[in-house]
């Protein structure tokens, strides 16, 4: 039974048979998969669309965005009209073109040419690195300093006293050493 069966039927109507029954023009598939349709020529702004659910029915779509299968997202209003499409341009992957060896000579200095933006923004990337670098090479120059010294002091201070170590008895002597006091 289809809806406008289910609207006669709630009404108390009976339908001819030269009743024409609604046909959806239009049909697309999110990216996760549910159905969207809409009676409209197509997905266009202003266009109502409806969510076919699992099991047949239809609502209208959620307010927010919806990201279809080819990139593009809808942004419907709470009533499931469309109110924006977000036509996503594909991004085409630029291969490196490596030039040929004989066209490059180390010895020879490479001109290209930057806008002053771009140029700016090198200028203050490379103004970040020095800075970098310049506190890299000064905690270095401190630690080594640190290091320097602590050598020296302990560079000036004697050697410390040998252990001296006595040798073991013999097991027949290791009394023998021994002051017993005497019995009387």
């Amino acid at each position: 039974m289809n809806k406008l069966q289910k609207i006669a039927e709630i009404l108390g109507l009976t339908l001819s048979s030269n009743v024409v029954e609604e046909t959806l023009s239009a049909e697309m598939m999110t990216k996760d998969g549910a159905k969207l349709y809409t009676e409209a020529e197509g997905f266009v702004v202003g266009a109502a669309v409806m969510v076919v659910m699992e099991d047949g029915s239809m609502v209208p779509a959620m307010a927010g965005e919806v990201e279809m299968e080819d990139g593009s997202i809808l942004v419907f209003d709470e009533a499931g009209v469309i109110l924006e499409i977000k036509v996503v341009e594909p991004v085409e992957p630029v291969e490196p073109v490596e030039p040929a060896a004989e066209e490059l000579n180390d010895d020879e200095p490479v001109a290209f040419t930057l806008s002053e933006e771009d140029y700016n923004t090198l200028v203050e990337r490379i103004a970040k690195l020095e800075e970098v670098l310049l506190g890299a090479v000064e905690a270095l120059n401190n630690t080594n300093k640190n290091l320097v010294e602590k050598v020296e002091t302990l560079s000036a201070q004697p050697a410390a006293e040998p252990v001296k170590t006595r040798k073991p008895l013999k097991e027949e002597n290791a009394l023998a050493g021994l002051k017993l006091p005497k019995r009387n």
